[in-house]
């Protein structure tokens, strides 16, 4: 009778896996596995991956038939939160399996958030509790984005029709009532372009053209989520008072008048957080492990220590809490970054120096108020 050790052996035998080398601690989750090759993102093509049964990836490798067809693939682990780059109707007619990482990278997407309103907020000369903001598709990111934000004392209100459809009206408003009365809109959906409620586009001319009251508009969802020309349109025509985008249509080829009109533009990497890659990567390996079930120990990888990962209160000049905030991420460097050379969108992408959520950071000297709220925003 085998013994439980060369079981599992023989249980690892029967992966041949390729994975994308841009996946930060996999190595370590998947060195019990003999059958292991690790691809740079470009490298992916149906022949290179014509062996395998298993693939990991991110939202640069498109698993279409292209990819796919004529293949071994069983199973596709997605370290991400995105699946737009996974052809879900030849995966489902092809019996392959496929997961992503729901909510992995919500404090990433919550510190680009919060970072890139404080200093819009700087400009405007104007509290962060001053601001209503709408928040449209409320799922892990959006739930987390919208909490923070009321803690923060902002009027919130939630736009997400799917939700609505099932849960029932109350605690949510139509994407009419959002344009009318929010002074900051921020989009949190998938991207999604069929079904009752479509996310292509969702942000049209008629929806621009509904504004009310100038807001500030945030894209950290897909690029395709807005219509690009319309958002033009509508700042030509004085409806919006600022921009912050991090999701484009036609990435990496990105629209040249809307970056240089934009506030705050970067080659989206708001979800790009060590803690981010961390947890999209435990996420992945553990989905793939319960669906076969393997044992694989997930707390093996945890993002490195920040270089400075104390705060000193008593070293920030201005409001305190915003301070706290850009302490923790200098976004403007990045946005002048691709202002600067919008052509290197990839190497910007690719090449990024990633960030540590709110949580790998301790604040020392908070007066009680301030530390009340860090502690609700992930602070140590």
């Amino acid at each position: 009778m085998s013994s439980p050790f060369y079981l599992i052996q023989s249980i690892m035998k029967q992966f041949v896996i390729v994975a994308d080398d841009k996946i930060p601690g996999l190595p370590t989750l998947l060195a019990p596995f003999e059958q292991v090759t690790f691809l740079p993102t470009k490298d992916f093509s149906s022949s290179a991956i014509k062996d395998a049964n298993v693939l990991f990836v991110r939202t640069p490798i498109k698993c279409n038939p292209a990819l796919l067809e004529g293949n071994k693939v069983e199973y596709i682990g997605t370290a991400s939160i995105g699946f737009d780059h996974i052809d879900r109707s030849y995966c489902a007619a092809h019996d392959i399996v496929w997961n992503n990482a729901p909510g992995c990278n919500k404090g990433s997407v919550l510190s680009y958030f919060l970072a890139t309103l404080s200093i819009l907020a700087r400009k405007m000369k104007k509290d962060l509790s001053e601001f209503t903001v709408g928040v449209v598709g409320v799922g892990n990111i959006g739930k987390h984005i919208a909490k923070a934000c009321s803690d923060l004392g902002m009027k919130v209100l939630l736009n997400d029709p799917p939700r609505q459809e099932v849960e029932g009206d109350q605690g949510f408003v139509s994407l009419a009532e959002i344009a009318k009365e929010c002074d900051l809109i921020t989009f949190h959906t998938p991207l999604t372009k069929d079904g009752d409620h479509p996310s292509y586009h969702v942000a049209d001319h008629r929806f621009f053209s509904a504004l009310e009251k100038k807001p500030i508009i945030m894209n950290a969802a897909r690029g395709g989520v807005l219509d690009e020309e319309a958002l033009l349109e509508a700042f030509k025509n004085g409806k919006i008072g600022g921009m912050i985008i991090d999701c484009w249509e036609n990435e990496p080829l990105i629209n040249e008048e809307l970056l240089d009109i934009a506030d705050i533009a970067t080659p989206h990497i708001a979800g790009f957080s060590r803690d981010g890659k961390f947890n999209g990567t435990k996420m992945t390996v553990a989905a793939f492990a319960r669906y076969f079930g393997l044992n694989v120990d997930t707390s093996l990888i945890t993002p490195p220590v920040p270089k400075h990962p104390v705060i000193d209160v008593n070293q920030i000049d201005g409001d305190i809490l915003t301070g706290i905030i850009l302490k923790t991420y200098p976004v403007e460097e990045e946005s002048e970054a691709l202002k600067a050379a919008s052509s290197d969108f990839v190497k910007q992408r690719d090449h990024y120096p990633l960030r540590r959520d709110f949580c790998g950071y301790t604040v020392i000297n908070a007066p009680a108020d301030i530390e009340v709220l860090i502690r609700k925003l992930g602070f140590n």
